[in-house]
């Protein structure tokens, strides 16, 4: 039975309830090593490095504790907590492992609170719209040929927008130059043939 949610995203994980960490424990304990606690405990990364924060040998101690009668997971979350960890990276490992359904059992409404999570740290976002990430936005233009280029793109791959854009008020300024310059042209070929009749019917 879903755990009705008394998580926030922001919330560090040693401060977590106590029945949502047995929750946790009671499901990671057990299961193939591909998406138990080891699996956890292996996908951690060090913020610093980026690299793995635990050993083999680390993963190893982790795992004595069964031994004491004493959950594993619950000795990855001390340890890992140590480094102000929130809940928000504790989900994020347990995507990457394909344990979303730890999430689901701790916070039913995890969806919705992580849009929430976003509009607190963009008023202008709205729910439900995609996002671009983090990452900034680079934006080029370029006018070639009478037609202006604009693409927009961002790191996220899956979002990647080209708009093309004809100049059209340029291309209508340059018509109206040249049809004045042609009338120029006929008024002073006009004004150049009067002058030779006159000057031929004197």
């Amino acid at each position: 039975m879903a755990l009705k949610s008394a998580l926030s995203l922001d919330m560090l994980i040693r401060r977590m309830p106590y029945p949502s960490q047995k929750i946790i424990c009671d499901m990671m304990d057990v299961g193939s090593e591909k998406n138990n606690w080891e699996a956890l405990a292996g996908s951690i990364k060090d913020p610093k490095t980026k690299e793995n924060r635990y050993s083999l040998l680390d993963i190893q101690h982790f795992g004595l504790e069964l031994k004491r009668d004493k959950s594993m997971t619950r000795a990855v979350l001390t340890n890992w907590g140590t480094q102000e960890t929130t809940v928000q990276q504790l989900f994020e490992v347990l995507i990457e492992i394909g344990r979303k359904d730890v999430i689901t059992e701790i916070m039913p409404d995890y969806n919705l609170e992580t849009q929430k999570q976003l509009v607190k740290q963009n008023p202008h976002h709205l729910l439900g719209e995609p996002q671009v990430g983090r990452n900034e936005i680079h934006t080029t233009i370029s006018i070639e040929a009478g037609l202006k280029e604009m693409t927009i793109s961002s790191d996220t791959p899956s979002i990647v927008t080209t708009a093309t854009v004809k100049a059209e008020k340029v291309q209508n300024m340059d018509t109206k130059q040249e049809h004045l310059e042609t009338q120029n042209l006929r008024k002073e070929e006009n004004s150049g043939k009067d002058i030779a009749t006159y000057s031929m019917s004197i």
